[in-house]
């Protein structure tokens, strides 16, 4: 049976699954939801501020929207080649995994549009890895991230004022500005001094920066 539209304030549901090809809002305040999974082809938005939801996981190739300010979301997958937006306010988010080519985020200057945005002021968040062909900006003031790894042939701002970021790698030939707030204090790091990545003035290769 097909069905466009689950809204739930239950306060214990654990687990929403479908496969449905025509879904297209998935909506919910509840405080113990752990888990979403979803092949649905159709998919429009999926909003919650479940306070416990630990996994989304979704191959929908037309998801536009996910909205969440669930204090302990630990994972958000997707292969979907439309996603448009993903928000999250989360504190504890770990992982994100994106191998959509056409994600879309737009700043809240609106200075950046039709491409990829990731912007997190998560404290916790440890991992982004992506081989998205179109990301073009990360912004992070994440005090705790210790990885980012893009092959993206498009990137072309790196922003973070993590002070425990310890390695940035990327293979993206388009590269054109890494500013870091740890950059005046490690201006003597080799891979800075000689702009193996980032230096605004040199087209990056393929690197890294170790961030003592």
């Amino acid at each position: 049976m097909f069905f466009l539209h689950i809204h739930t304030t239950d306060p214990h549901l654990t687990y929403i699954y479908t496969t449905d090809p025509h879904l297209t809002y998935i909506y919910t305040t509840d405080p113990h939801l752990t888990y979403i999974y979803t092949t649905d082809t159709h998919l429009t938005y999926i909003y919650t501020t479940d306070p416990h939801l630990t996994y989304i996981y979704t191959t929908d190739t037309h998801l536009t929207y996910i909205h969440d300010t669930d204090t302990h979301l630990t994972y958000i997958y997707t292969t979907d080649p439309h996603l448009t937006y993903i928000y999250t306010t989360d504190p504890h988010l770990t992982y994100i995994h994106d191998t959509d080519p056409h994600l879309q985020k737009h700043s809240a200057n609106r200075i950046l549009m039709f491409f990829l945005h990731i912007h997190t002021t998560d404290p916790h968040l440890t991992y982004i890895h992506t081989t998205d062909p179109h990301l073009t900006y990360i912004y992070t003031t994440d005090p705790h991230l210790t990885y980012i790894y893009t092959t993206d042939p498009h990137l072309t701002y790196i922003y973070t004022t993590d002070p425990h970021l310890t390695y940035i790698y990327t293979t993206d030939p388009h590269l054109t500005d890494i500013h870091q707030a740890l950059k005046k204090q490690n201006h003597e790091s080799p891979a800075l001094r000689h702009g193996t990545v980032g230096d605004p003035l040199k087209p990056a290769g393929s690197g890294l920066i170790v961030v003592n």
